[in-house]
């Protein structure tokens, strides 16, 4: 879906294969940021081999916020990472940018919020 296409340059199997590989090896949150907008994807390994993605802008993410509580500290954690790299990514290049890495402390097996 367009309004989903958060990959500037490159093959985006190929890229999707790459932030695959990442949250199998680091089970991190990552950030990932594009030019026009920023994305952050939080990462659920359900099984050993298959995972969720979850997709939102910041103001996507703070409604989930507001009705999952016990998230709070995590997503409010990286809400403000997200704030501190904003001016720097927006202008910056086309490419994908894989900005910070953040580990995610007790990651729950399953999360009470839907794919956006």
């Amino acid at each position: 879906m367009q309004n989903k296409a958060y990959f500037d340059k490159g093959d985006p199997f190929e890229v999707h294969k790459k932030i695959k590989q990442e949250f199998n090896k680091l089970h991190k949150w990552v950030l990932k940021t594009s030019k026009y907008k920023i994305i952050v994807q939080l990462y659920e390994q359900v099984q050993q081999e298959s995972y969720q993605v979850y997709v939102g802008t910041l103001e996507q993410l703070q409604i989930i916020q507001a009705h999952n509580s016990k998230y709070d500290l995590k997503i409010n954690h990286v809400l403000s990472e997200l704030g501190k790299l904003k001016q720097d990514y927006i202008t910056n290049s086309q490419e994908l940018c894989f900005a910070k890495e953040y580990e995610a402390v007790n990651v729950p097996k399953q999360l009470d919020i839907s794919p956006i």
